[in-house]
This record gives structure tokens, C-alpha cells and sequence, in this order.
């Protein structure tokens, strides 16, 4: 015991002396706490000694030699007589010793305020320590999470040292704010949901998203997100002086130990973190060796000791799990997947903890993939600049990987040039590469072809094609000709479709059990060998054996799925044998829509029509049928439109999907005018006698496909599309319910709320870049980013908000834009719904556009006329037709639909789509819809004349009409009025316009 004490002296002794010269403040506090524990076991061993009948048995041979350098404090069960399996207890002063390894004595991990040291208090009798097993796991990680691999044409695969770190772009997310109660009370209408918007990683970093989901569409770059966050923060820990370039990316939490989960492979069983743990690949330290061996029982050790240290790392608040691809859990084992990530936020509170998922498939009512309470953060679209910038980086990256001699340099910068130049001019290319995936692939086909393709179906198809050119390391099956290997993956990519759609509980998806990917092949071959006797079976059976081979050595498109280890008898039994999947799913969706599409599989076709499981794959299927089969996919579209409602919707989608100008190119207009005109009537905007009565959400998703195939109502100049009111003597309704009779003259108003398609021609003609549109000052002064955020905090404090919100709206609301805030929101930006996301000052620089626009009409029929907001009187005016009704269609009617909180529509609906809402010629969606911006400001009625309503407009409020989608009925009477501030503009705030006199 004596010794133990000099040695534990001795270590005291050199602690403190390392803390009297260090100067870090986090090490200092480190040094402070291990000199504490020190001292405490130091105590710990006098009374020990003076206490014989406790004393310890004496060590043995193998007790550990202590590490003065490294070692932390001794764990009690070293020299007690406990088997060396039982757990090991926790340490005091923020020391954790761990526990379930019989060889490990002692790997301590000391709590830091945010730093996690890892130690090997003593020399483990087997195995190597936590530390160094972190180190290679960190590396393992960094080097798998950091692959791009996206097609080769060659044996050496230089492609495949090409890293995502080099050419990752940052990608930018929104995530919804709500104001509390009190905030609303004292903004009135402002206080509706926020977005605000920022690179992902920096918002991912606050606070508030510590358990987040991110949402993205498909190949929107979640995934992407996730590997580049992960690889970085595995470099950053093995080489400090990376962490710079991740907190400059707005991401402070380099010290965060990562661990990456597919969840698709999790085999969710019992209430166990087991299967978390069972998919992670950089855990698992294999040996070739015979597993009853002394070395596979040492790497079986490590394993334990190295998921021990990580899952305490993750329980003490320093790991990052990042859990990817919700959205590919199929639906029998979602309940289980998501309450594995309930109970590991509930272990891993004190960690940042990550799901992805897509977007459409998180926010569908069945199978529920949505995790209460969590806050969302959705990927947004690359826009020009970034998809410049990652095409620049790529290029760069690819002279360096490949070594290029002087000549080729100048070849591959004049593909550069190219392609920057193709998106700059071509609106379509530029659509396309929206998506960080489909923008990649892109970049790729530019570096490899002459000619880019024009469409997601053609793109994913030379993508496929690429894909299938690289050749195998070992020369098998180097000869199969590419026209064989395409209907062969097609198969297996249907095949593994099918399966994932019928998987039970029972029988949970994997991938494609290696038999099932044998059979295909098999059978494959056989027919189309014609195998017909045993010699020619056995002929066949061979090709279909080379071809296994080429495909998983070669292709990158087909491999073997990462499979769970075997913890419970079940999943044993589910993963004794191999499965093989796609890695990306988008690829497997776009194959089995060619697999139909190249058989012609009109029967499966309309069976899969209203699955959602096939929703991508039968769009995938439509958009590349110009270039396969386009007379196949007129015969689909023909048998949908002549079937029920929801068999014609579908219909019309396939046909947008196709496209019009292939639809035109190979003849079929009328096809297009038959979708065109079914979709006018099942929306409600222009119903047949024939048309059945459809419940709101049908109507509106008939609308939004009219706004996709291209809304003809649209079509003619705004001037075709105005009601006529004449001039009279009207009464009006204040705010407290007293009348007020005023004398108008005539004007004319908007039949349709101002739509994006309008909207966009105004930006087309330099909305956001010519101050000529902008008549009013303070309009200007934002326009240009010289409205102040301390002027707007000054302006929202003396409204009654409190510092935190008034800060946050004026971040928001200072920042000038080049299109409304909404503008890339897809369930707000149709052709035909309302734009909306404008400040007021937008809406008066949209009507001064239009008083250029339509100059000569003005001075032909409205001279001393101009387009404008409607005033407050002018705007009831309109919607009481001139009567007291309370609403524009009469009185109260509950059978009279409109577009408010009540139908649970979630977004603006296409302009006009409840006709029977508005009086007989009058203007549409004056009630519900969006609320729309007026010219005066939100002060009583006192008098009769509205020209003194407009002063001082930054300080007041501007009074706002029509209530919205998100509100209650009441706020769609006429006589109702809310209020908003001029440089304020959300989801459910639009605008109309009138001809009208000056006010």
C-alpha cells in the first residue's frame, strides 16, 4: 500500500507542477480537477491503510504499472477482489470510468467544460487504449465520410480520390420562428410564424437546434450535409488546426466526437440502443483471423472498448450523432426506428443530435415520420452564385486529383467556362442544378460529354450510363456491353423497389437478399439466352455470375449493403446472408421507372399510379420517356385522364413531367388541352356540369398542376382582367361597428390577387435593380440596405415588443432582397397562386412598374388614372359591392368555401379557385386567401376622407384586408381590418391593384 501512495504522491507532485506552468484556462481547470481527484484518492488510500481489515488483495502479475504522465486516478475494482467483468464505478470530480470490458482496467475520460480527454490510466493487459482506438476510428471516418465517387471510365478510378471536402459549397436553410403570445399582442398581425434563413451549418450550430431534423428535397443535400460535417469533424479532431475552417464555416463545436447512422439499415429491437450501434461501419474492427483466436478476441475487445468510450463521450454532452435518411426507413419499421431516436435523445441528451429526412415524405400524415417537439431546418435550393462556385471547385479539384499536363488544363477550364456560361444563360439548366445531387452529376457529364443534358430523366440516364462504364479492378465481365448491363440494373433496381413497398414487420427491408439478386440474374440471362437445355442453363447461369461481379467490383451504382451486426436472434436469422442496395435511392427510383418504361408496363403502371412509393419513379419514368418510349407515356396519360378524379390529377402530372415542349414536338397539343381544361374544372375555377364535387385538398392539388401545365386564365395582359366599379355614395363600417357613408369615385380593381407569374415579369424588368420603380423614400433607403437595424429596433420597441423579437424582426425585415421572401418556397411560389413574401414598399414598386408597363393603355382608357393599392375604402367598397353585406357573397353561409384556417389547406390556393366566394362579377379571394396590402394607414375611420391616412408610413402601421389561410373566418368579413408595417412581409401577405385618381 505504501507504494501505491508514493506512486499517487508522486503523480500529485507532477500535476502540480504542470499546472503551475501552464497558462491555458481550459487546461488549467482540467489540471485543477485532476489534482482534486488526486488528492481525494490519496485520502482514500491513507484511511485504507489504516484500516487493514479493508486493505486490498495484493496485486498480481498482471496488475497494471501506472502511467504518471497520463493516468488520471486508479479504479477502485484494479485491487479489489470483484472479476474484472462487473462495471467499473464512476469516478468523482468529472471523472467516468468505463465499464463492460473485462481486459479494460481503467480508461478514464475526464469532463473538461467542453473538452473530452480520453487517458489510459493504466496499460491494458489487451488491445490498445480508448485513445488510440479513437484516433483510427476518427480517421475511418474522415476517409469513408469524405468520398466522391461519381463515375470512371477507367481501371484506376482517379475519381475516386476526388474529396468532398474539396468541393463541398455551403448550403443554405430556413427554419420557422414563432413569436409568443405576448409578441402578438403587441404586433398584431406580424406575429405569424418566421422564417429565417442562413448557412446550414451556422444554424444547425445555435443553440436551439441541438436536436434537429433537417429536411431536403431529393438529392437536395442532406446527405451531403451530413458526410461533410461528419468527415470534417473527424479531421478536425485529428488535426486541431482544421477546426478553424469548420468555425469559420459558422460551425464552434469541432471538439464534438461524430458518429454517422444509416437509418435505413437500423433493425429496431427492443428498448435497447443496440441497433444504433450495430450499423455504425467505423466501429467495426474486423479480423480475418479465426474468431475463437486470440487475435479476433482482442479486436473483439477493442470493439467493445472503443463503442464504450464513444457511447459515453455521446451520454457526457461531447458527440455529434448524426442520424441520415428517416425518409428511407420503410414504414413497418418506422415505430420502432423512431422510438430508438426518442430513447437515444433521451441517453444523449447533453449532445447535438442530428435526423435527416425529405421533406415531402416527413411532412405525410401516413406512415408518420415526424418527431414532435423537434424543430425543423429545410435545405434550400442552390442558387446561381453557389452552383458557380462548387462547378469552380470541382474544376480545381479535378486538376490536382488527376494531374493534368499543361495542354488538358486549358481543356478543362475551357469545360468550366462552359458550363458557368450555360447556367448563366440557360433557365432550364439552371432549374435543373437546383439540386446539390442533379448539380454534381452535372458538373461530371460536362467534364466527359460535349453536350449537356436538358432534362432530370436524361441526367440521371448518362449519369446510370457513366456509372456503368467503369470497369471492374479484376477485368470480369470488362466485356459486357453496355446495352445488356442497363435492363439488367434496371431490374434489380425494380426488384429492390418492389421489396422495400411490400416489406412487413416480419420481414423487414435490408436490400435484395443476395438469392434474389442470383435469381434475377439467373432468370435473366436465361430468357434471354434462350436457355433452353442444361448445357445452355449452365451457360447462362455463368454469364449471370460474371455479371454479379461487374456489377459490385466495378459500377459504384449496385453494392452490398451495410448490414447490422447480429445482437439479437431475429436479426441474426435476417442477416446470415448478404443484401445488396442502391446508394443513392434516387438512382434505384429513376431505374425502376426505366424498368417500366422499357417494358411498357402499362398495367403496373396504372396500378402504381396513386402509390406513393412510386410517386418519384413514375415522374422519373415520365421525363425520360421523350427519349425512350413518348407514344408509351401518351397511352398512360390517356387511360389516367379518362379515369376518376384522382387517376386525372395524376394524369396531368405525368404529362407536366413530360414536358410541353416534348409534348408539342411530338404532336400532341391536344392532349395537353384536354389535361389543361380537366384540371380548370376539378379545382373549382371554371366547374363542368359533369364535374364531381371534391373535398378542398383534391381541388386544391387540381390547381396546383393547372399552375404547372400553365393556367390560360393568365394568359391575356392584366388589363383583360379588372372589375369595373362605378362611382357612388356608399356606406362603410368602422372598427367599432359605427357607419360612415363616403362618396368614391369610379376605379377599377384586379379581378385576381397580383399572381408569381406577374410578379416575375416585374423582376425580369429589373424590380430589385432600378430605383426608378421605387417612388417612396424609405422604400429606397431599404432597397439599398441603409434602413438601419438599431432604427427598426427603436420602431418595434415603441410597439410593445421585447428586445430579443424586436432584434430578430429587424434582422429579417432590414435585409433588402432581389425577390420576395418566399420566393423558393414550392408550396408558395406557383405560377397562379398569389405572390406573397412583399413588403409594402414592394407592392407600390410592382404598381409603379406597371403604370410604365401600361402606359398607353392608361392614357387611351383611364387618363389621370395609375395603377396602385386600393385604399381602405376603396378596398370595402369593392367587397360589399356597394351594400352593407357582411361578407362578399352576402351574409354568413357555412357551405360557402374559401381558403381560411378551417380547410387545413397549409398554403395560398391558385387565384379564383372559390368562385362562388366573391358577388357575381366581382373580384376573387377578397375573402381568405392571402391578406392583401392596401395604401392607407391603419388608423380609425374618423371621417370621411381617406387622404389623410398616409403619413409618417415607417412609424405607423399600413392597414391590411381580406383575412388568409392561416386565420379564422371572422377575418374575412368585409368591414375587417388588421395591420402590418411596411417593411414587414410573410407567407399569407400579397397584393392587388387598382386603376385609379391619386389619394
Amino acid at each position: 500500500m505504501s507504494d501505491d501512495l508514493d506512486e499517487l504522491e508522486q503523480f500529485l507532485h507532477y500535476l502540480q507542477q504542470s499546472r503551475a506552468s501552464e497558462t491555458d484556462p481550459l487546461r488549467c481547470r482540467m489540471l485543477d480537477r485532476q489534482i482534486s481527484d488526486t488528492q481525494m484518492r490519496i485520502e482514500q488510500a491513507q484511511r485504507a491503510a489504516a484500516s487493514p481489515s479493508q486493505a486490498p488483495a495484493a496485486p498480481t502479475a498482471d496488475s497494471p504499472i501506472p502511467n504518471a504522465a497520463a493516468s488520471v486516478a486508479r479504479p477502485p475494482s484494479v485491487h479489489s477482489n470483484q472479476p474484472h467483468s462487473q462495471p467499473l464505478p464512476n469516478m468523482s470530480s468529472g471523472s467516468v470510468a468505463m465499464s463492460g470490458d473485462a481486459h479494460t482496467y481503467g480508461p478514464v475520460i475526464g469532463h473538461n467544460d467542453g473538452n473530452v480527454e480520453v487517458n489510459q490510466t493504466f496499460a491494458a493487459p489487451t488491445g490498445r487504449p480508448p485513445q488510440a482506438l479513437l484516433v483510427e476510428y476518427h480517421e475511418r471516418l474522415a476517409e469513408n465520410a469524405n468520398r466522391m465517387r461519381l463515375g470512371s471510365d477507367t481501371v484506376a478510378h482517379k475519381q475516386d480520390q476526388m474529396q468532398l471536402a474539396q468541393v463541398f459549397t455551403m448550403l443554405r436553410a430556413e427554419y420557422t420562428r414563432d413569436l409568443d403570445r405576448t409578441a402578438e399582442r403587441s404586433m398584431g398581425h406580424m406575429a405569424t410564424l418566421q422564417r429565417h434563413s442562413g448557412d446550414v451549418l451556422a444554424l444547425l450550430a445555435e443553440a436551439r437546434h441541438q436536436h434537429a431534423v433537417l429536411l431536403g428535397a431529393p438529392g437536395g443535400g442532406k446527405s451531403t450535409v451530413v458526410s461533410y460535417l461528419a468527415a470534417a469533424q473527424a479531421t478536425a479532431l485529428l488535426k486541431p488546426a482544421q477546426a478553424a475552417t469548420l468555425e469559420q464555416q459558422g460551425w464552434p463545436h469541432t471538439q464534438l466526437r461524430p458518429v454517422r447512422v444509416l437509418l435505413k439499415h437500423v433493425l429496431p429491437a427492443g428498448d435497447t440502443l443496440e441497433p444504433l450501434w450495430d450499423v455504425v461501419t467505423e466501429l467495426r474492427l474486423t479480423s480475418s483471423a479465426d474468431p475463437r483466436s486470440p487475435e479476433a478476441q482482442v479486436r473483439a475487445t477493442e470493439q467493445r472498448r472503443l463503442r464504450t468510450a464513444l457511447e459515453e463521450l455521446l451520454r457526457l454532452g461531447e458527440g455529434l450523432l448524426l442520424l441520415d435518411g428517416l425518409d428511407e426507413v420503410p414504414a413497418e419499421r418506422l415505430p420502432g426506428v423512431k422510438a430508438l431516436i426518442l430513447r437515444a435523445c433521451e441517453r444523449f441528451k447533453a449532445s447535438r443530435i442530428l435526423v435527416t429526412c425529405r421533406v415531402y415524405d416527413y411532412g405525410l400524415p401516413a406512415p408518420d415520420r415526424r418527431i414532435g417537439g423537434w424543430p425543423t431546418l429545410e435545405l434550400r435550393p442552390f442558387e446561381l452564385a453557389a452552383q458557380q462556385t462548387y462547378v469552380r471547385r470541382f474544376y480545381d479539384h479535378v486538376q490536382s486529383v488527376e494531374g493534368v499536363s499543361a495542354s488538358d488544363t486549358v481543356t478543362v477550364e475551357q469545360k468550366c467556362e462552359r458550363l458557368l456560361s450555360e447556367l448563366e444563360r440557360n433557365a432550364t439548366l439552371r432549374d435543373l442544378t437546383t439540386s446539390p445531387l442533379l448539380l454534381a452529376l452535372t458538373v461530371y457529364i460536362n467534364k466527359e460529354h460535349a453536350t449537356l443534358p436538358n432534362s432530370r430523366g436524361k441526367l440521371l440516364a448518362v449519369c446510370v450510363e457513366e456509372l456503368l462504364k467503369r470497369r471492374a479492378h479484376d477485368g470480369v465481365g470488362n466485356t459486357l456491353p453496355l446495352e445488356e448491363l442497363w435492363p439488367l440494373v434496371a431490374e434489380l433496381a425494380y426488384q429492390a423497389h418492389l421489396g422495400e413497398a411490400a416489406a412487413t414487420e416480419t420481414n423487414p427491408w435490408l436490400g435484395l437478399p443476395e438469392h434474389t439478386v442470383d435469381q434475377v440474374l439467373r432468370t435473366f440471362y436465361r430468357r434471354q439466352l434462350q436457355a433452353r437445355t442444361p448445357a445452355q442453363c449452365a451457360a447462362a447461369d455463368q454469364r449471370a455470375i460474371t455479371a454479379k461481379q461487374r456489377l459490385l467490383n466495378s459500377s459504384g451504382l449496385f453494392h452490398e449493403s451495410a448490414r447490422p451486426q447480429q445482437h439479437t436472434p431475429a436479426a441474426a436469422e435476417l442477416t446470415e446472408q448478404l443484401h445488396f442496395d442502391f446508394p443513392h435511392r434516387l438512382f434505384q427510383e429513376f431505374l425502376a421507372g426505366y424498368y417500366l418504361l422499357r417494358g411498357e408496363k402499362l398495367k403496373l403502371c396504372l396500378e402504381y399510379a396513386h402509390a406513393e412509393h412510386w410517386r418519384v419513379s413514375l415522374d422519373l419514368l415520365a421525363n425520360y420517356a421523350p427519349e425512350r418510349s413518348p407514344s408509351f407515356l401518351f397511352r398512360l396519360v390517356e387511360k389516367l385522364l379518362a379515369g376518376d378524379p384522382a387517376a386525372q390529377i395524376r394524369g396531368a402530372e405525368l404529362l407536366h413531367a413530360f414536358t410541353k415542349p416534348a409534348v408539342l414536338a411530338h404532336e400532341q397539343p391536344e392532349l395537353w388541352q384536354a389535361a389543361t381544361t380537366q384540371m380548370l374544372a376539378l379545382s373549382g375555377i371554371a366547374p363542368q356540369p359533369a364535374t364531381p364535387a371534391l373535398e378542398p385538398a383534391q381541388r386544391l392539388q387540381a390547381g396546383v398542376v393547372l399552375g404547372h401545365l400553365g393556367d390560360p386564365r393568365l394568359e391575356a395582359p392584366l388589363t383583360e382582367r379588372l372589375v369595373h366599379l362605378p362611382a357612388g355614395t356608399f356606406d362603410l363600417e368602422n372598427d367599432v361597428g359605427e357607419r360612415r357613408t363616403v362618396t368614391l369615385p369610379a376605379f377599377w380593381m384586379s379581378r385576381y390577387l397580383i399572381t408569381n407569374a406577374e410578379y416575375q415579369e416585374f423582376i425580369d424588368a429589373g424590380g430589385y435593380t432600378q430605383e426608378r420603380w421605387w417612388p417612396d423614400a424609405d422604400g429606397r433607403r431599404w432597397l439599398c440596405s441603409e434602413l438601419g437595424i438599431e432604427e427598426l429596433v427603436s420602431i418595434l420597441l415603441n410597439w410593445g415588443l421585447d428586445v430579443d423579437n424586436a432584434y430578430f424582426y429587424a434582422e429579417v425585415c432590414a435585409k433588402s432582397r432581389i425577390q420576395p421572401y418566399w420566393w423558393h418556397e414550392a408550396r408558395l411560389n406557383l405560377p397562379n397562386q398569389p405572390v406573397v413574401g412583399i413588403n409594402w414598399w414592394e407592392a407600390r414598386a410592382f404598381c409603379a412598374y406597371l403604370n410604365q408597363r401600361y402606359a398607353d393603355w392608361l392614357a387611351a382608357h383611364a387618363p389621370g388614372m395609375l395603377f396602385r393599392l386600393p385604399s381602405d375604402f376603396e378596398w370595402e367598397r369593392a367587397a360589399r359591392n356597394g351594400d352593407s353585406r357582411e361578407y362578399p357573397w352576402g351574409a354568413d353561409d357555412a357551405h360557402i368555401m374559401i381558403n381560411i384556417a378551417d380547410l387545413i389547406l397549409e398554403q395560398p390556393s391558385p387565384v379564383g379557385m372559390f368562385p362562388l366566394s366573391a358577388w357575381p362579377g366581382g373580384p376573387h379571394d377578397l375573402a381568405g386567401n392571402v391578406w392583401e396590402w392596401t395604401e392607407s394607414v391603419y388608423v380609425n375611420y374618423i371621417d370621411t376622407d381617406d387622404s389623410e391616412r398616409r403619413k409618417n408610413i415607417l412609424q405607423q402601421p399600413i392597414s391590411i384586408r381580406g383575412g388568409a389561410w392561416g386565420y379564422p373566418r371572422s377575418s374575412a368579413r368585409c368591414a375587417f381590418r388588421f395591420f402590418d408595417h411596411p417593411f414587414y412581409s410573410n407567407s399569407s401577405l400579397g397584393l392587388r391593384v387598382v386603376i385609379a385618381s391619386v389619394v
